[in-house]
């Protein structure tokens, strides 16, 4: 049996915050990467209609035909990538969908690359499926951006895939195209695949943009690309997300899809259905966006001149920034419970991210803008230890 050491530390931090919350104390809570907003009230009424007309049965394991249709031009409008419905496979959540994509890739002792910092569930589903994760950690310095040299020096005849993440969570890095197109074209070389989540792909500011690797291809064959309706349309609950890859893969992942959920809900699914047709949900993403827009602009403007400044990252995109906050003496655990008990403000800590991120903490400014003014000078206040 292939066990698991630890189980997720984001998840158990903020479980500790609950439990504290339960005896009492008020924490003002910027932990979760869950926004504050909430889901649109056409797509809950769509949700709804659709449980009333009786849409609770069992339905297309693949996801319904119009939903994968309307994912298609998403695709191909937004992304650029050239995909049909046979190159769709509706998942519950990303987090699924990386699932059955390892389960179908990995064999026991083939490695897979990730680049750190990064979300835990890669490392945690490539021990599950008996793969090796080969950790490569990135540069804090350059906004820990993309290093494509770095990860040509640790490929090997065991390397199956290199994970990827952009923006990132938990930096707000946003990869650069050119950059994009050289991991590309690396692992075209080495016939390798790239798994690509993108779940935070409609969150980006000032002038960077998001790329996604798999336009890079005429016909879908390498990139393996990972979707969510959690972020972009605060659906956190609702557990969608869809992968895009080439026929050969999607058909082989379907599999695994069957035996592992069966199908997605298909009330849930028609709900998505309104996320990505209607002008008004269209219009509440935009507001959403602009918010955080806002709240980055104020972290930015409320730390310049205080000792949080040049310890704090500024995102690229997301809504999250890293504070490197330890002297590398404490406890990454230990420090995070430490804050909360000091000032009521929980962040996550950096281990949660990778063993090499124990010094940094992570803050989301997803959160209701007074409370983000309120735990930053909470915050700016504290004495660091």
């Amino acid at each position: 049996m292939n066990k698991l050491s630890q189980g997720s530390y984001s998840v158990n931090f903020a479980d500790y915050v609950r439990n504290l919350e339960k005896q009492g104390m008020d924490i003002i809570k910027l932990q979760t990467g869950d926004p504050f907003f909430s889901t649109h009230p056409s797509i809950i009424l769509s949700a709804s209609t659709a449980m009333k007309s009786g849409r609770t049965k069992y339905c297309d394991s693949r996801g319904l035909p119009q939903f994968r249709e309307a994912i298609c031009q998403k695709l191909q409008s937004a992304n650029l990538i050239n995909a049909s419905e046979e190159n769709v496979l509706v998942t519950h959540g990303a987090v699924q969908g990386l699932s059955v994509v390892l389960q179908h890739i990995l064999s026991q002792g083939d490695e897979c690359i990730v680049l750190e910092p990064f979300w835990r569930a890669y490392e945690a589903n490539i021990k599950i499926n008996q793969g090796t994760p080969k950790i490569i950690t990135l540069d804090s310095t350059n906004n820990f951006a993309l290093d494509v040299a770095k990860i040509k020096s640790q490929i090997n005849r065991r390397t199956k895939a290199i994970i990827i993440n952009t923006p990132n969570n938990p930096s707000g890095s946003v990869y650069k195209a050119s950059e994009l197109k050289k991991l590309h074209d690396l692992a075209a070389e080495e016939d390798i695949f790239i798994i690509s989540d993108e779940v935070y792909e409609s969150i980006t500011f000032d002038a960077n943009n998001h790329f996604s690797i798999g336009s890079i291809e005429a016909v879908p064959s390498r990139v393996i690309s990972l979707f969510s309706f959690s972020k972009t349309y605060s659906m956190t609950g609702w557990r969608i997300g869809y992968v895009s890859a080439s026929k050969e893969v999607i058909d082989e992942l379907l599999k695994y899809n069957q035996f592992n959920i069966t199908s997605v809900p298909e009330f849930s699914q028609l709900a998505c259905l309104e996320a990505l047709q209607s002008s008004e949900s269209s219009s509440y993403v935009s507001e959403m966006n602009n918010y955080y827009s806002q709240n980055r602009a104020l972290l930015i403007n409320r730390i310049r001149g205080t000792w949080l400044e040049p310890i704090t990252t500024i995102p690229q995109g997301a809504f999250y920034s890293l504070i490197e906050f330890n002297d590398g003496k404490t406890d990454p655990l230990d420090l995070a419970k430490k804050i909360v008990t000091d000032i009521q403000v929980s962040l996550t800590p950096g281990i949660a991210f990778g063993d090499k991120m124990s010094g940094f903490l992570r803050l989301c400014f997803a959160c209701e803008r007074g409370i983000l003014e309120e735990a930053l000078e909470r915050l700016i206040d504290y004495k660091k230890m």
